[in-house]
């Protein structure tokens, strides 16, 4: 995964030294994921219910201009948050609760497709994102893993408004899952697995985000 991402820069930076007339958008992004939920049971009283707190999303992102409707970008996101985690090992071992602190860091390769409206500045666009999700655990359980990296793919949309032939804003919605991004493991540490109490769920979080956006060989 992290192969084809690198690749894909690569591409993009040739592009850049190959043609004079190279269109480019340098994005600065801030917004809000909202929360998602994760629930585990069995037959036996076993549960694990685990919730991903709504937090700020930051980062931002390098757009290759490929045409004037299309564009490849490399994105960055930043999110801190909390995940309260209630399980139970079993009924007769009573029920517990903890909270982790979770960092993740999304890399995502964009494909953006643009459709322009005749004499306006701005322009709906629609985004396939595909990439990675770093997970790292603050204050991992005893014997517990610290980090997990993940594949992660989404979905975004919005509008691009040009401001000027240098400056431009954008507002859009999200919606990102990381594969497989609760482990009981990697939040309750090894007894989670001990107990079969380790299950693995997708993760599948809605934002809003907006942004500020330097522009590259526009208005040429």
């Amino acid at each position: 995964m992290t192969k084809w991402l690198v690749t894909a820069v690569l591409l993009m930076l040739g592009s850049f030294n190959g043609a004079a007339t190279a269109q480019w958008k340098i994005s600065a992004i801030g917004g809000y994921g909202f929360d998602d939920k994760m629930n585990f049971n069995t037959t036996d009283g076993r549960y694990f219910n685990a919730k991903i707190k709504s937090s700020a999303l930051w980062g931002g992102g390098v757009e290759y201009v490929l045409k004037n409707n299309y564009g490849l970008e490399l994105l960055y996101m930043r999110e801190d948050t909390e995940v309260p985690v209630d399980y139970s090992y079993g009924s007769e071992l009573g029920d517990s609760n903890t909270t982790r602190r979770i960092g993740i860091n999304y890399i995502l390769l964009a494909g953006n497709g643009y459709t322009s409206i005749a004499d306006s500045p701005v322009q709906p666009f629609g985004s396939v994102l595909l990439g990675i999700a770093l997970f790292s655990n603050k204050n991992a359980a005893e014997g517990s893993p610290s980090s997990s990296t993940k594949f992660a793919f989404g979905v975004r949309g919005g509008l691009d408004i040009s401001a000027t032939n240098e400056l431009g804003f954008k507002v859009m919605a999200q919606l990102i899952s990381a594969t497989q991004a609760f482990e009981g493991e990697f939040y309750l540490g090894n007894g989670a697995a001990e107990y079969g109490l380790d299950p693995e769920t997708n993760m599948l979080q809605f934002g809003i985000s907006a942004g500020v956006t330097y522009r590259i060989g526009f208005g040429k």
